[in-house]
């Protein structure tokens, strides 16, 4: 891999420096780098990551460069979208993503994610169902899993969340599924396990066993939801005057979600044992790394003071039960959650570090090189300037046919190089 490659090339004594700090536990801020070089020192802690980045788009960019440094598990956690209100208006990409991200977290090498995603409230468990070739099982016992776990069913199964059953066959297109599996039964045993395309209903493969995650973020017992629909109904109870009339005309809506099992359900998950955070899943040597602490901080701060508006005048209207104040925990409560971990600040200028008190600077001796999209054939004469100065060049292609290609341009111009798997 590149960070071997590196490792062995690499004689920067600054990230050593960093990553003996991070072995010793003491809080550090590494100034001057390039949005590169913090990926690629994300990439070399031995130790699990919570890296955590300004937003959504941040994350994912971040994602694809780490990779490029390492094969170790990496995995976003989004922040959801709506925490409020629960509504069917909202896209469930985004809420399909997070309930991956739940699943996966646990295994996870570097998890990328935001203040806003953290401060969220987040379960304690994910559900999941394996149906096996062979295997000896009840499609009422699938359906009634399906059903309380967030799946919609439907007549013919053509997105993320549905079923359907039509006769010995049942199609369910799982949510961390880009195509939906086919469960041909016969009788109670489950003959065969497929995959097929939505649009010509033709298999596309054969499987020994489907993995179906749940549809929802949180999902609840017959017990668990009586004794929060009573937390509910205490709260319609004490409020008075219209307040209490549309906290009522809420309430009535969770018991016929209730009855429905229906995802508006989840306004009272704050509310349930199996609610957590997202802590609950990181594993106890975690290291926490931020991009840019004051620009986390700061945006951190907005997203509190946005959700605190908004709660205080859906409650103040009677549009959202008090309790709906535990979606967000906030700035800090989420630096005293961040406290008992080890900490590092990775950032381009030198800034404040809102999040904790750096005990060691680390100036890196790094530059970056310059972005060849107008006039790509100025990168040889750069290369060749490098080898003139006594320095040993790696350059990491996309993939082995562009590096083949690059190898060629590299010897029409008089540059020796080799290939490296």
């Amino acid at each position: 891999m590149l960070e071997k490659i590196i490792a062995l090339r690499n004689g920067e004594n600054s990230v050593k420096e960093f990553l003996s700090a991070i072995r010793q536990g003491i809080p550090s801020a590494v100034f001057g780098v390039s949005d590169a070089f913090k990926n690629y020192l994300v990439s070399v802690i031995d130790e699990p990551v919570l890296y955590i980045v300004k937003d959504g788009l941040s994350a994912a960019d971040a994602e694809r460069a780490v990779k490029e440094f390492t094969d170790k598990k990496t995995v976003i956690l989004p922040a959801k979208e709506e925490t409020l209100i629960s509504t069917r208006a909202f896209s469930k990409d985004g809420l399909y993503k997070r309930i991956r991200a739940s699943r996966d977290l646990p295994k996870a090498d570097v998890i990328i994610t935001t203040a806003e995603a953290l401060m969220q409230v987040f379960p304690k468990r994910v559900e999941s169902l394996t149906l096996s070739r062979g295997q000896t099982v009840r499609r009422e016992d699938v359906v009634s899993f399906l059903t309380r776990t967030g799946y919609e069913r439907v007549e013919s199964v053509e997105s993320k969340g549905t079923f359907a059953v039509r006769g010995d066959v049942l199609d369910v297109f799982s949510v961390d599924r880009e195509e939906p599996f086919r469960i041909d039964f016969f009788d109670e045993i489950i003959e065969s396990v497929k995959t097929f395309d939505v649009e010509s209903r033709k298999s596309t493969g054969t499987l020994t066993s489907a993995d179906i995650l749940q549809a929802k973020e949180f999902t609840f017992s017959g017990d668990d939801i009586k004794s929060l629909l009573l937390a509910a109904r205490k709260e319609v109870t004490e409020a008075t005057g219209e307040k209490r009339q549309r906290l009522k005309e809420l309430y009535d809506d969770l018991v016929l979600a209730a009855e429905k099992n229906d995802e508006e359900l989840n306004a009272l998950a704050v509310l349930s044992k199996d609610c957590g955070t997202v802590f609950d899943a990181l594993k106890p040597d975690t290291v926490v790394v931020f991009d840019e602490a004051k620009r986390v901080y700061d945006l951190a701060v907005l997203n509190q003071t946005e959700f605190d508006a908004r709660f205080n005048s859906f409650v103040n209207a009677g549009e959202a039960f008090s309790f709906a104040k535990l979606n967000c925990s906030g700035v800090e409560e989420l630096k005293r959650r961040l406290s008992r971990y080890r900490k590092a600040t990775l950032q381009t200028l030198s800034a404040a570090v809102p999040f904790f008190d750096p005990l060691k600077i680390i100036n890196p001796k790094i530059g970056g090189v310059a972005r060849y999209q107008l006039d790509f054939k100025e990168v040889f004469t750069d290369i060749n300037n490098w080898l003139f100065s006594g320095y040993s060049v790696l350059i990491a292609a996309g993939d082995a046919r562009r590096a083949e290609t690059l190898c060629g341009d590299l010897s029409e111009h008089g540059i020796a190089s080799s290939l490296k798997e």
